[in-house]
Order: C-alpha cells, then sequence, then structure tokens
C-alpha cells in the first residue's frame, strides 16, 4: 500500500521530472535549453530553431583586451538569445553594413532543425573570413537554415578582429598574442561541452572555414591546444601555409607582430599597453585600415603569429604526422581566387615591391624571369597568377600533408554563374559559398542554372563530408570523389563535375621551392 509519505515522494520526483524536462522543449515556436552556464531561449525562424548571440566568454574590455578570453560567469533565469548581439570591432565596409560592432562580442550562434533534441545529430561549425580585419557570424551569408534542415546543427563563432585579436606585446616573460585564435578554441570547448543539451554530437563535430576562417581553422587542426575538440576539417581557399605568400613573407613571426602592434600604438601616441587599453575602441579601429589588396604594402597590419604554444613552428610537419588532430579534411580552392585583391592598374614599382615583400629579392627576380611579362601576360595578370597560386599552393600543401595519414579530399571550384553580374568574378574567392551552404540569396543568385548546379554538383558534397567525413555517402552526387594521394587528383566543380590533375604545376613548384 501507497502511504501519504510515499506519495508525496513520488508527486516531488515527477514534479522535478516535469520541470527538468521543460528546460530543453519546445513551446509557442521558442526553446530554451539548459547550458552548462545557464538557460537559454531561442526562436524558431525559416523552419529551424535559432539561438542567437550565447555568450561564451566574458567581455574582453578594459584590462582584458588584447588578452586571453576569460571563461563567463553562469546566470539566473532564462537568458534571451532570439537576437543578434554586435560583431567584433572593425570598420564599415559594403560587405558588413547594417551590422553592429562592438568589443564586446564574443558570442556564438546555433542554428539547429527543430527537432533536434531528440537525436544525436552531426555539428558543423563555422568561422567566418575577412582577412582577420572584417567579418561578421550574423550575415544572412552564414545564418541560412539550410543545413539544420539536413539535420545539422550549425554554430558560428565570433572572434575578435584586427588589432583586438592580433595585437602582440611581452608582459614580462610571457608573449601576449593570438587573441582572437584563442577566442575560437574557447568557443570550441563550449561547444564540446554544451551542445548535446542541443541535440549534437560531440564526437561528429566538424570545423569550417573560408579564407582567413581557411587559415584559421588550419591553424585549429595543428595545433595542440585542440586536442580532441572536433573530429573533422573543411578548408576553402588557404591555410597556414597561404599566409606568407599573400601579404609578407614575414607575416607569421613574432617580430614582425611586436612591430606591427607597436606602430599603432605611435601612431596614437600610446605610450605604454596599459595606457594603450584605455584607448576609445571605435579610435583603435579607424586607425587600423588593412584592406582586401596585395600589391599595396599596407600601413599596418596584425595577423596569427606563431607563439609556439597554440601555432607551432612547424605546422606542415604537425599536420602531416597528425602529431595532435588526427582528422578527414576536404580542402579547395577557386581557380580566381586572387583576382579581387589585385587592382585594375598596377605600376611596374609596386609589382617589384609586391613580388619582393612575399618571395624576397632575389626569389622574386627568379620569378621575373620565369614568368616574364610581355605581350601575352600583363603585369596584372601575372600579379594574380601570384595571388591565386598563394590560395592553391597553401590549399594543396595542407592536402598534401593531411593525406599521409588521414583521408583527403580536395576540390578546384571552377564555376562561372550564368548570372550577368555575378559572372564579371568569374570563379572569384568565396564564390564557393552559396553553393556549399546551398544559401544563394544573400549572394543575389536566383538563376535556376545557378542553384540546379549548387544543389546537384556541390553542397551534397559537403553535408555527405559533415555528417559521415565521405563526401561520397549519403545525399546523391554526380560523381565520386577521389581520395588525394600521390597522384594529386581532384575534383573540378563546374556545370559537369570532372576529375582533374593538380593544375598549373610549373607555377606550383616555383613556390615550393626555398
Amino acid at each position: 500500500m501507497i502511504n501519504k509519505k510515499n506519495l508525496l515522494v513520488i508527486f516531488t520526483l515527477l514534479i522535478t521530472i516535469i520541470l527538468n524536462s521543460c528546460k530543453n522543449t519546445t513551446n509557442g515556436g521558442m526553446l530554451e535549453v539548459n547550458t552548462q552556464k545557464g538557460i537559454v531561449k531561442g526562436i524558431e525562424e525559416n523552419d529551424a530553431l535559432y539561438f542567437k548571440s550565447i555568450p561564451f566568454a566574458k567581455p574582453p574590455v578594459g584590462q582584458l583586451r588584447f588578452e586571453a578570453p576569460v571563461e563567463n560567469d553562469a546566470w539566473n533565469g532564462v537568458l534571451d538569445c532570439t537576437k543578434y548581439k554586435a560583431s567584433a570591432m572593425q570598420n564599415q565596409t559594403p560587405q558588413n553594413m547594417g551590422v553592429e560592432f562592438s568589443e564586446d562580442c564574443l558570442y556564438l550562434n546555433i542554428i539547429a532543425p527543430k527537432e533536434a533534441n531528440k537525436k544525436k545529430l552531426p555539428v558543423y561549425v563555422w568561422i567566418h573570413g575577412g582577412a582577420f580585419a572584417v567579418g561578421s557570424p550574423n550575415l544572412l551569408t552564414y545564418t541560412g537554415s539550410m543545413l539544420a534542415q539536413e539535420d545539422i546543427i550549425q554554430i558560428n563563432i565570433t572572434y575578435r578582429l584586427g588589432v583586438f585579436g592580433f595585437f602582440t606585446y611581452q608582459k614580462g616573460n610571457e608573449l601576449i598574442t593570438n587573441a582572437g585564435l584563442k577566442d575560437l578554441i574557447m568557443g570550441l570547448q563550449w561547444v564540446k561541452n554544451n551542445v548535446a543539451s542541443f541535440g549534437g554530437d560531440t564526437k561528429n563535430i566538424t570545423v569550417g572555414g573560408e579564407s582567413a576562417g581557411a587559415i584559421l581553422v588550419s591553424e585549429l587542426v595543428a595545433s595542440p591546444k585542440c586536442k580532441g575538440l572536433f573530429n573533422k576539417a573543411i578548408v576553402e581557399s588557404g591555410s597556414v601555409l597561404s599566409q606568407k605568400y599573400q601579404v609578407d613573407r614575414n607575416c607569421s613571426t613574432v617580430e614582425f607582430n611586436l612591430n606591427q602592434s607597436l606602430k599603432i600604438m605611435n601612431k596614437l601616441n600610446a605610450t605604454t599597453v596599459e595606457i594603450f587599453k584605455e584607448f576609445d575602441a571605435s579610435t583603435i579601429s579607424s586607425n587600423y585600415n588593412f584592406g582586401l589588396n596585395f600589391i599595396n604594402e599596407p600601413e599596418i597590419a596584425m595577423f596569427p603569429t606563431i607563439d609556439n604554444e597554440i601555432i607551432l613552428n612547424d605546422v606542415e610537419k604537425n599536420i602531416s604526422t597528425g602529431k595532435f588532430n588526427k582528422m578527414p579534411l576536404l580542402i579547395g580552392f577557386n581557380t580566381d581566387d586572387g583576382d579581387m585583391f589585385i587592382p585594375q592598374n598596377i605600376s611596374t614599382e609596386e609589382f617589384k615591391a609586391y613580388l619582393n615583400r612575399i618571395f624576397g629579392e632575389e626569389k622574386a627576380a627568379l620569378f621575373e624571369r620565369t614568368f616574364p611579362v610581355d605581350a601575352n601576360n600583363s603585369m596584372r595578370q601575372r600579379a594574380v597568377e601570384v595571388a591565386t597560386m598563394a590560395f592553391r599552393y597553401g590549399s594543396e600543401k595542407m592536402a598534401q600533408a593531411n593525406s599521409k595519414k588521414n583521408k583527403t579530399y580536395v576540390y578546384r571550384f571552377d564555376f562561372v554563374s550564368k548570372d550577368p553580374i555575378l559572372s564579371l568574378r568569374k570563379a572569384g574567392h568565396a564564390l564557393e559559398l552559396p553553393f556549399a551552404f546551398n544559401n544563394y540569396l544573400p549572394f543575389g543568385i536566383s538563376n535556376q542554372e545557378d542553384i540546379k548546379f549548387g544543389k546537384e554538383n556541390v553542397n551534397p558534397y559537403w553535408i555527405n563530408f559533415i555528417k559521415n567525413g565521405n563526401p561520397n555517402i549519403g545525399n546523391k552526387v554526380t560523381l565520386d570523389w577521389q581520395q588525394y594521394n600521390n597522384e594529386r587528383k581532384m575534383i573540378n566543380f563546374n556545370f559537369i563535375n570532372t576529375v582533374i590533375d593538380s593544375p598549373n604545376q610549373e607555377l606550383f613548384n616555383f613556390f615550393d621551392k626555398d
């Protein structure tokens, strides 16, 4: 017989179960999920569930400026995550119009299927590009629901940019640098610790990025600080092995970034780092004008730094041995990656200075003898070839290293849109994004031939790889994508996908010489 005392215990237990279950259930288009720091409330949009701007670290302001991120405190009650908060500090550009900027930026966005909390779903963490100086995880380009509709949980992480993300200084015996990269690592730790509450599989996490985001992903793959945080990587247009050929061959060194950091302080008459931390954020940002132009040497530019803590000196060796993170890799480049980074009109002096900056004087002179400017090859064309190869070289060198131990799949994106405006950019930088994400509206793509190409010839490979590490298994694909090996075969994305040999070997081999 059940007595009153037993009834009370049973009643209390039932109430506890009901209250706990309510934390992870849909309620009138909203969803509440219990994370390690507290409950977050999302919103249903575009036939998916959105959790916008979940904090994963304390605001990096005041004395925390330039420093490694600090874990945030727990909160009471329910945190409203139905609206985007500010993106990282940066200057306004045509690409980020309408985006709010602030130093208080360490948030991440989650886009999940509506029934995500009932399943163990693959997770795709996205890192945006933008020359380490601009960009936002809140842009329409990256916040469509198409991956969620394929039963994938997408997570976009904010990281500090420009001076705020890559300022470098010495504090006693400690080197302070790579704050932006450390932001991403803390964000990935948050994902590992919390994504199961959103229905994600902690053993099936892919990290992807494009351009600067691709470089950052490659650095995470090679970093001892990321061991066990993710299982697969997608790297679009470049890798850490591209960086020295894009702006300056020394741009990853401690000396280069210490010097650049001192330049911005001197420009603003800041005599110490402590005083510099008190400057208005917009003043610092407006005096950092690094842009998307490879030809002209930037006044001030900062980059991820080989600090031998996160980025070790021999990145290529660490990737090839799988010393820290052994994983499948999907990687590639676009046929015209470099075109947008070279102005239409360049002088002989600018061209020579560009070559000297990335190759050094001796190798630059050899380039001009081997690949001369002549009636068939204009100066701009040669510069574009170099800029494009910088992305391609970094991509394929990382593929060569990774393929020694892991499954590796390499692509060339060779597709030119049927849209008369978009076609002017040819197979340009970042133009694979709408087709990989199956998200066309932000790029102004309405041409049905383009959309058909993306849905049939590109997106299925990304979906399959995110889900199981093999781009051929799962959704129907048009051509079997061979693993990259010593034969250097890669898939060529176009209206009809084909398998090709690694192209333009003469210039690739030139880059490969010491």
